[in-house]
């Protein structure tokens, strides 16, 4: 479950640099938008940069689910709330290809998980380029968040988060009902390649927090297969060859010990598809992003090689088919998918002279 583990926290991550989160509605606040007067009949988006900007953004991503992985008996439940209070700055540009530099910066963070109560989590500053449309690139950071306290303690981690997805705005004038599609690839170690697709449409304008707005609704959708097996590996053959070279011997030694032991070494497989849909709330005439939120499924099964062999020799087969039918219909009602997962967030904007002059603070004397 660890290792699925880090796939989900990598989708969360993703969302909060882009501001690009969802929330749980029952909890969360949501500013609510109401009518721009005469708003243009078309217009480019654009982000506008000038030094000293700094924004401040509270987030909230909430979860809950099951999850039953190769091995795992019965399924275990995921209830989890995590909330984040970031500050956003413009560090320098623009470049001689319209580039600015931006970090943000985490002031506080947590996860509460019911079970195990509070976790505090450490987020190093992370640096990125931007253009005026919203397009990032060259992030700076993300290696140090296998070293922080509450996040995964591998180096891929921060290799994966560098190659996700922040298209920004098309490159041209938009109006209401205007659609358009971004496709990416993301690498992940002797793993398949995952595709993600992500579906725009500018819904309208709505006026949030005294600002006028464009709402954009995007849809995406990310199948992926994880051989599990694979993925433990690569947190054994890091940092040193030596600790690879004594890996790789205990592992062909104990495969050697039983017939039941290569057996455990069977590829573990999980299958499945994330989808979500998150709306953005961008200030058009500030250029300035105001609000987004949505909701996240993550959904898997376990396509592992079953070890069938081992149950046609059994005598008892027919009586498990029986004892398991009448379950089936309450399994199918609470549980369709080994990994059912729904994540809800929202990322709102505070206004600068809410940012507290010891977060201000803070965040400069962190530089």
């Amino acid at each position: 479950m660890k290792s699925l583990l880090h796939c989900l926290v990598i989708f969360i991550l993703v969302g909060m640099l882009s501001v690009q989160v969802a929330a749980q509605r029952v909890e969360l606040l949501i500013e609510e938008g109401g009518a721009v007067e005469n708003p243009p009949e078309s217009l480019r988006l654009e982000y506008k940069f000038k030094s000293g900007d700094m924004q401040k953004y509270d987030i909230t991503v909430t979860g809950e689910g099951k999850v039953k992985l190769p091995g795992q008996e019965d399924a275990v439940k995921l209830e989890a709330r995590v909330t984040m209070r970031c500050v956003r700055h413009l560090v320098g540009g623009p470049t001689s290809d319209g580039h600015w530099r931006i970090e943000w910066d985490t002031i506080k963070a947590d996860m509460l998980i019911p079970e195990f109560g509070q976790i505090y989590l450490t987020v190093p500053p992370i640096q990125y380029e931007m253009d005026k449309r919203g397009k990032v690139r060259a992030f700076k950071g993300l290696e140090e968040l296998a070293l922080c306290p509450g996040l995964p303690q591998q180096k891929t981690f921060g290799d994966v988060l560098a190659q996700l997805p922040c298209g920004g705005f098309p490159d041209k004038e938009i109006k209401p009902g205007d659609t358009w599609e971004d496709l990416y690839e993301v690498l992940i170690p002797d793993q398949q390649p995952t595709r993600i697709i992500v579906k725009s449409k500018f819904l309208g304008f709505e006026k949030v927090l005294e600002k006028n707005c464009v709402k954009i609704e995007s849809t995406y959708e990310a199948p992926f297969v994880l051989d599990i097996t694979k993925l433990r590996g690569i947190e054994t053959k890091k940092d040193s060859k030596q600790e690879a070279d004594a890996s790789k011997q205990t592992d062909s030694k104990e495969k050697d010990k039983s017939g039941g032991e290569q057996a455990s070494e069977k590829p573990q497989i999980v299958e499945g598809v994330e989808t979500g849909t998150i709306w953005t709330y961008f200030a058009y005439e500030e250029g300035v992003l105001v609000q987004t939120h949505g909701k996240i499924d993550l959904k898997a099964d376990d396509k592992s090689e079953k070890k069938t062999e081992t149950l046609p020799a059994k005598p008892v087969e027919p009586e498990k088919k029986e004892e398991a039918s009448p379950d089936v219909p309450k399994e199918t009602v609470e549980r369709t998918h080994d990994v059912d997962l729904t994540y809800q967030t929202v990322c709102l904007l505070v206004t600068r002279k809410d940012v507290s002059e010891q977060e201000e603070g803070q965040t400069q004397n962190e530089k």
